[in-house]
């Protein structure tokens, strides 16, 4: 732990604490991170910072360079917040991250290797970069790839198996399949960790490669600077002398008409060049507003890649792949399960679940149960539980089979309303509290033996039927997440 300045930190109820008293209360939360996020990650990102003080709620941390900083602060911040107020609460609501170089020691375990040599150098803007001299060469230092984010660790089920299989396609062949490849979902499913992996997979497979993955927002500000610094034939040559070019968050820059120009001509000198380029948005090119015809187009040109909501066996499976991070807590199976089944919004969320679990876990040294895992998540249960109306789930039946709403509650008895209805009355039975006799209310005012009678002739077709299996299957994920 680098050494601390010797001087009193006040906290925002003016009393004052410590020089000791902060720096163990920074070893502690820092030790429940290692367990969290492993020796090597530790190591190279957390070790290097120290506190400087906590004024007005507010912990300010030191980190050695801009290039440290930038690193904690997209990658650790939440992480050491969530664990700061769990172990001390009401102390902080924020953290501000300082560069003081002359604080430290020079940073030598930026990458994977602490042996490495440091370089630096200095952009248009006169701001030093520094990275490790056995990083990659391929990669443009600025845009660092996310170690956590390989092929490895991606788990792969239904709702993601296309946009995954496109991905290694496009970091393992020599020739280019499809171009661009578009990759689209709601926040927190992946679309990030696959461009993550490919950045890395073609890092291994292909050294001599030139790379940038970037943000969209990023390339903006860093067209707009060259305009600023009248040096963007400087900006143009950067972008159109690489092999892969990676953007994420296209959606960023609609509306923007200038900046989609001079990406819509980058875009296009890539695509003359025969090299490969990866884009990721939060939904197709047709369906962001903002968005130019022509650069709409162009990126409806290649492979669209959706990554769908998460299923229940993949949120478990990822899950699973999870624990090995968590060290000397046990985590039941049924704990797994439990979160599996409430938390269904998006995986960094769940994983958000069972890190908060697990910390809770370390503070207390209580064994982790379904009870315990209710009380610690009750804000995130809360915030994921959706009313579930049997008027909701009639419509959406009566949607999916081609009929009327009111064909579900009527009397018709033809086969291609019965079957609907007796299906409708089954996710009723499954998804909301309503007993028998409510079930048979809502649907026409029929007897309640009606409505058990139509839920144990689906339950006996399930097993034998594969296609009302799957077809119940989507209602189901439809009427919950839709």
């Amino acid at each position: 732990m680098p050494h601390i300045k010797q001087k009193e930190i006040t906290s925002s109820n003016t009393n004052k604490t410590t020089l000791a008293s902060i720096e163990n209360k920074w070893k502690k939360v820092t030790n429940i991170l290692l367990k969290q996020i492993g020796a090597t990650e530790h190591k190279n990102w957390i070790q290097p910072l120290s506190i400087c003080s906590i004024q007005n709620k507010i912990l300010e941390i030191i980190a050695p360079n801009r290039f440290l900083r930038d690193w904690v602060s997209m990658h650790y911040t939440n992480k050491i917040s969530d664990i700061w107020k769990t172990t001390y609460p009401n102390e902080i609501i924020s953290i501000n991250i300082i560069t003081a170089p002359k604080l430290h020691t020079q940073q030598k375990n930026i990458a994977n290797n602490s042996q490495n040599k440091i370089k630096t150098t200095t952009t248009n803007n006169g701001q030093t970069d520094t990275w490790e001299d056995e990083q990659p060469k391929n990669i443009i230092k600025k845009y660092a790839l996310d170690p956590r984010f390989t092929f490895d660790n991606f788990v792969i089920g239904k709702s993601n198996e296309l946009a995954a299989a496109a991905a290694k396609r496009v970091a393992e062949d020599t020739k280019i399949s499809f171009n661009p490849l578009f990759l689209y979902s709601g926040v927190g499913l992946g679309k990030t960790h696959l461009m993550h992996a490919i950045g890395w997979k073609i890092c291994e497979s292909f050294p001599d490669k030139k790379i940038i993955y970037m943000s969209a927002e990023k390339f903006m500000y860093e067209f707009i600077h060259s305009l600023q610094n009248k040096n963007v034939m400087s900006f143009k040559e950067k972008f159109r002398n690489i092999d892969i070019f990676m953007v994420d968050d296209i959606q960023f820059i609609a509306g923007k008409e200038k900046v989609q120009d001079e990406f819509f001509h980058t875009f296009n000198s890539l695509i003359e060049q025969n090299k490969q380029i990866v884009i990721s948005g939060n939904c197709p090119p047709s369906e962001i507003k903002g968005l130019t015809a022509q650069l709409c187009s162009r990126l409806n040109g290649g492979l669209l890649a959706d990554i769908q909501q998460t299923d229940y066996e993949l949120r478990l499976a990822i899950l699973k792949s999870k624990l090995k991070y968590i060290k000397n807590i046990e985590i039941p199976i049924s704990v797994l399960e439990f979160i599996a089944d409430k938390i269904t919004t998006n995986v960094r969320e769940l994983e958000g679940a069972l890190n908060k679990v697990a910390i809770q876990a370390e503070i207390t040294n209580k064994p982790v149960t379904i009870k315990t895992t209710q009380y610690v998540l009750q804000d995130i249960l809360r915030s994921n539980t959706k009313e579930i109306t049997i008027d909701h789930i009639q419509k959406t039946v009566a949607s999916c089979y081609n009929i009327k709403a009111s064909d579900i509650t009527s009397k018709k008895r033809a086969r291609h309303i019965t079957r609907p209805r007796q299906i409708a009355m089954y996710i009723t039975k499954l998804l909301t509290p309503a007993s028998l006799p409510e079930i048979g209310r809502e649907f026409g005012g029929r007897d309640h033996t009606t409505a058990l009678y139509a839920i144990r002739k689906i339950e006996d077709l399930i097993p034998h039927d594969t296609e009302l299996s799957k077809s119940i299957d989507i209602l189901i994920n439809k009427i919950k997440y839709a």
